[in-house]
């Protein structure tokens, strides 16, 4: 199949040439894990996931993951950034926290990487001499969920905000303050190697109120000081 003549393509990208044209796999199919429509613990979790490693590295040697197929590219065929961390985020959930890593550690040493001012795209220009200039905040906002959301556990519940942190392998301890309507929330997570089970401690206003054994708690969204220490098991 060829593009037709209207679409008006760059004659270097992939979608342009005569080729088959694949639309999948695709990195948004991994959202339904990331945003919990599918359990952590369903093994469909896991085959999505494994299902997009074909994106990674597709057609370059540098990482990260494609949006799709890149033979369906109508753009720079490479890597971006914020598709990739729509990866990182479900592997968190799908508990092969390694895939994220490595999209965090290929963040990292990417053009901008240091200042988290991130390229769309990172790939050779199909229309040159433009050079790569797009700085877009998506992926920003794409890393903050990834700690908030995913590692830190922070999310909105009905009775208030639900803390599930999800440590990834090598990080023990993690302290964040968060403003959550009227309330101040500090939540203090660390691993300790010797337990076998997680810990829960709750305050309000520097008044213990709950310990138990969990690694998921809820608390209300009131006025003053609420603070969460949780305590997990070594990995």
């Amino acid at each position: 199949s060829v593009a037709l003549p209207e679409a008006q393509l760059p004659a270097g990208v992939p979608l342009a040439g005569p080729d088959l044209h694949r639309l999948n796999p695709d990195t948004c199919t991994v959202l339904p894990v990331a945003l919990g429509f599918v359990e952590a613990g369903d093994p469909l979790a896991r085959r999505t996931l494994d299902a997009i490693e074909p994106l990674w590295n597709q057609d370059w040697t540098t990482g990260g993951y494609g949006r799709y197929d890149v033979s369906s590219e109508p753009d720079s065929p490479g890597a971006w950034p914020f598709a990739s961390v729509f990866v990182a985020r479900a592997a968190v959930e799908a508990g092969v926290p390694e895939r994220t890593w490595r999209v965090l550690e290929w963040l990292g040493r990417t053009a901008g990487g240091a200042a988290g001012s991130f390229f769309e795209n990172y790939g050779p220009r199909a229309t040159p001499p433009f050079p790569q200039v797009g700085i877009v905040p998506w992926t920003w906002a794409e890393v903050v969920t990834l700690v908030v959301h995913h590692v830190l556990g922070i999310r909105p519940d009905g009775g208030g905000v639900r803390i599930r942190p999800r440590l990834l392998p090598g990080l023990d301890h993690c302290t964040a303050r968060f403003p959550i309507g009227t309330s101040s929330l500090r939540l203090d997570v660390v691993r300790d190697g010797g337990r076998k089970t997680p810990l829960a401690r709750v305050r309000l206003d520097g008044r213990r109120v709950e310990e138990r054994e969990s690694d998921d708690v809820t608390v209300p969204c009131t006025a003053g000081e609420v603070g969460v220490e949780l305590i997990l098991p070594g990995a």
